[in-house]
């Protein structure tokens, strides 16, 4: 949607007696602008028969008085008082588009018109419309559906409305004099409104472009909801340039929260005060200027418990000042020194060890991945060239302590299977796939273990491949740190001299959707 704030407009037409405007007269008072946004034109007209059943409804007192024709002039005086319009709309899931909102009217020869409102394309419903007098007092209107007066007209409100893209429609509503009339006849407690003042801000959203090396603007999704009120101001997407919004002025302290979103990055949430806001819009050398939101590229998955993520493919996970780590995308710090692996240029990007000695990457020794009750690890990698016995190629693991004691866990390729291993001290245990023919060297493999304290279960492109229960608890090695691609502390031949393209541990065992979602949202990259 263009910034630049587009306009609905309400002409106001009235009707004397039974007479109806044709189709040809009501096409002439449609405005020749265009927009890109539909546009919808609200009118109003007296009611057409103002004694007739009331939809089987009693009421007590004098009805015949209050469900009198209305005169023309009656219809004059209304013409030639009336000011403004106070309409409220609210959009199809039920947030207040414009509420109690006062728009004034001009004349243009016979018509009288209202001062633009911005709309947006999407369902809509009129909740309230009123017609109002230079003193803001309410001299006509359209009754509440199921209110006492709501018979004496053909549609009454609530009332649905459409509004497409680059079209014009005209919507008539019927309004009925409010002299002679409670408010209660019409469906509300009061005549009166509140006036509601209205402050700008400015906001433009920013996202690194790769063809220009730059941060540009971009476009994006952005909700805007007063927290105390709960109320939704705007809900929407906007294209790339700067934004200008406008909210109700309520207190100063008052929270507005701002949530911008764009597919493939992660999705910013902002919180600001009224008195905050307002800073965003101040022209002069003291003010702020516009509020601006950089967007950063989305991780992707399960973001909850993650303990760390490395993505080669990911642009942030390296720097020119420190050419031997790895950083951590989940924000938890948890950066891993490189071992001399190589950088190659497939998947997007990957890590391969390519050599004997000392070619893996080491983790560390944080408790949130040693000290463990559940866990979840996750790996888009390649087998590579087997060194040593057994087929012992280790993908993560943090299990050796020295001298046969052995504490921690593993995820690893074991000849043609893969396996989870589980030490504590004398104990251990290999926990293998069903599936075979994880021997071949350079192929793409996507695996996932889990371990909830009770069961294992090994996953093989985001399905369910095997689940066992676990008899003994995982160990907290006190040495070796986690390695990845290799057994810590051992030698070469333990080593998985393979790629390693995307890796994930959380401190939870993932359940089976969200295991298939981690998969789901990575295929793309390695296997169309």
């Amino acid at each position: 949607m263009k910034t630049t704030i587009k306009f609905l407009c309400l002409s106001i037409l009235l009707f004397y007696g039974c007479n109806k405007t044709s189709e040809s007269q009501n096409e002439e008072l449609i405005l020749k602008e265009t927009f890109e946004e539909g546009q919808i034109f609200f009118g109003f007209n007296s009611a057409e028969n103002a004694i007739k059943t009331v939809r089987s409804k009693t009421f007590s007192g004098n009805v015949a008085s209050k469900l009198r024709f209305t005169s023309p002039i009656e219809l004059t005086s209304i013409k030639e008082n009336a000011a403004s319009v106070l309409i409220s709309i609210n959009d199809d899931s039920d947030n207040a588009v414009y509420s109690s909102e006062v728009i004034p009217l001009v004349r243009v020869e016979e018509d009288i018109l209202s001062l633009p409102l911005s709309f947006s394309p999407g369902d809509y419903k009129i909740t309230l419309f009123q017609v109002l007098d230079a003193s803001n007092t309410a001299i006509a209107m359209t009754p509440q559906e199921d209110s006492p007066l709501s018979g004496l007209v053909s549609d009454s409100l609530e009332i649905d409305f459409s509004v497409a893209s680059d079209t014009t429609e005209r919507i008539n509503l019927e309004v009925l004099p409010t002299d002679q009339k409670s408010a209660e006849d019409f469906g509300y407690s009061t005549f009166s409104f509140t006036e509601i003042k209205l402050f700008p801000f400015l906001m433009g959203v920013f996202a690194y472009d790769t063809t220009t090396n730059n941060f540009e603007l971009t476009t994006a999704s952005i909700s805007i909801k007063h927290l105390e009120h709960n109320k939704t101001y705007y809900e929407n997407d906007y294209d790339s340039e700067t934004l200008t919004f406008q909210i109700p002025e309520t207190q100063e302290d008052n929270v507005i929260e701002i949530v911008v979103s764009k597919e493939g990055f992660q999705t910013q949430t902002i919180t600001a005060t009224i008195a905050e806001l307002k800073e965003y819009f101040d022209p002069t050398p003291q003010g702020k200027g516009p509020m601006i939101v950089t967007l950063t590229k989305a991780i992707g998955g399960v973001t909850q418990d993650l303990v760390f993520h490395y993505d080669a493919a990911n642009s942030d996970s390296f720097s020119s000042s420190e050419p031997k780590v790895w950083k951590d995308l989940s924000g938890n710090n948890h950066n891993a020194k490189i071992n001399y692996a190589n950088y190659v240029d497939e998947y997007g990007g990957g890590l391969q060890s390519t050599g004997e000695d000392a070619h893996y990457i080491t983790v560390g020794s944080a408790a949130a991945y040693n000290s463990i009750s559940e866990l979840t690890l996750e790996a888009w990698v390649k087998r590579g060239k087997h060194f040593g016995l057994n087929n012992y190629q280790f993908i993560f693991s943090n299990t050796r302590d020295c001298c046969g004691s052995y504490n921690g866990y593993s995820l690893l390729f074991l000849k043609d299977r893969l396996a989870f291993q589980i030490n504590k001290k004398a104990k251990h245990k290999y926990y293998r796939s069903d599936k075979d023919g994880f021997n071949k060297e350079d192929e793409l493999y996507h695996v996932m273990a889990t371990y909830d304290g009770t069961y294992v279960k090994l996953y093989i492109d985001g399905r369910l491949d095997s689940s066992h229960e676990v008899t003994f608890e995982i160990g907290t090695p006190g040495r070796f740190p986690l390695q990845i691609g290799n057994m810590g502390g051992s030698p070469s031949w333990f080593r998985n001299n393979g790629t390693y393209y995307k890796l994930r541990i959380y401190n939870r065992a993932l359940t089976e959707s969200e295991v298939l979602r981690n998969y789901n949202t990575s295929k793309s990259r390695f296997l169309d």
